[in-house]
């Protein structure tokens, strides 16, 4: 869904702006090689929107 930013509290003009955000988040498990040739994981915060709610 869009709606034009004059609906909402923050007026700029008719700019569009999602009404929906995410609500809940997960982290994505990364693999790489890094500098020294070595097989590194990492897990990266916040990556994966697993829900969304209206604003």
């Amino acid at each position: 869904k869009w709606m034009t930013k004059n609906r909402n509290i923050h007026h700029r003009g008719n700019e569009i702006v999602p009404c929906c955000s995410p609500t809940q988040l997960a982290p994505i498990q990364l693999l790489y090689v890094d500098s020294n040739n070595t097989i590194t994981q990492k897990t990266l915060p916040n990556m994966v929107v697993e829900a969304c709610g209206c604003m």
